[in-house]
């Protein structure tokens, strides 16, 4: 029992003594305080075609996406909206989702940030470009809207209406945040993996003694 409470302790020890990361903005064009003080950019649904936003950004970070701020709220109809990582095709939406999520609930209004936190989701590398897309429900009337950022920014955003995108060059971009949990260090997992051995050594050394 006494050699039990000792490898829990240590074990706890040890986890103290392996650094853990913080998260980290990867991408940001919202002001320090949050804010972002542009204009909305609107898209309805009309028939059964979603009302789909989309806008490119460079992550700073690498690591585990683990939360999203968007300027984006829906006006009429259903209360959900589903959020997708893209890759770069040339400057372009690529061909395949890489990562999806849907947000359910109050969304807010224009003027307000949706928060999606506790992601889990993509890995982000740092210096590569992504899209991110926003889609309204099929139901025909809902409006997405996506407010910009009063910031400068020179990443690209596009609407897609009957499947086929449009671009847009524009040094306001849709406002973001999306923040990252860096991927743990290997050497943090060898030092916790060699302290258990080392435990477990000692142990059946006393018991064979």
């Amino acid at each position: 029992m006494k050699t039990l409470a000792s490898i829990s302790c240590s074990i706890v020890l040890l986890s103290i003594l392996v650094p853990t990361q913080a998260a980290s903005v990867a991408y940001s064009n919202l002001n320090p305080d949050g804010s972002y003080g542009g204009f909305a950019n609107w898209f309805g649904t009309l028939g059964t075609q979603k009302g789909t936003l989309a806008a490119s950004f460079t992550a700073g970070q690498s690591g585990i996406l683990d939360e999203i701020r968007l300027a984006m709220s829906l006006e009429s109809g259903s209360n959900t909206v589903t959020v997708k990582i893209f890759d770069d095709n040339n400057g372009a939406v690529g061909n395949n989702a890489l990562w999806s999520v849907s947000a359910t609930g109050r969304l807010g209004s224009p003027g307000s940030l949706l928060h999606m936190s506790q992601l889990n989701g993509l890995l982000l590398e740092k210096g590569k470009t992504y899209w991110l897309v926003g889609e309204a429900p099929d139901d025909g009337f809902t409006q997405l809207i996506w407010n910009r950022s009063a910031r400068d920014d020179p990443n690209r955003y596009a609407l897609n209406y009957w499947d086929s995108w449009l671009y847009f060059d524009n040094m306001q971009n849709f406002a973001m945040e999306l923040s990252v949990t860096p991927v743990p260090l290997p050497g943090a997992g060898w030092l916790l993996g060699s302290g258990l051995l080392g435990l477990i050594g000692i142990t059946r050394r006393r018991k064979a003694a």
